[in-house]
């Protein structure tokens, strides 16, 4: 660009100050631009990644979901079948206090 404007000059079309003018608003005009595409960039970057990890959080959100219920049915079950042996523990003892009692009885008869 600078050349041109150099040409320019030299055919006495305007100054060595105005052409100096011309390259340096045409130079912060091109920085402009590069900034705003680099900034662009990273922006674009930074809400692929928000995006990204608003998406595993919702993913690991759900695996703890589904390992709350797993482990509150295991809970469950377990509470279930220990009440299940204490019932079969108490009508075993229950039993044999039946049976001696049956056996008490028989032997008067």
């Amino acid at each position: 660009m600078k050349k041109h404007l150099l040409e320019g000059v030299k055919k006495g079309a305007f100054t060595t100050e105005v052409a100096e003018a011309r390259f340096d608003k045409w130079m912060q005009e091109k920085a402009a631009k590069l900034e705003a595409r680099v900034s662009g960039a990273k922006r674009a970057e930074a809400d692929v990644r928000r995006a990204r990890l608003a998406e595993e959080t919702k993913v690991k959100e759900a695996m703890a979901q589904k390992l709350a219920e797993k482990i509150a049915a295991q809970k469950a079950a377990e509470a279930e079948a220990e009440a299940a042996a204490g019932s079969e523990e108490a009508a075993a003892e229950e039993a044999p206090a039946e049976a001696e009692a049956a056996a008490e009885a028989a032997p008067e008869a």
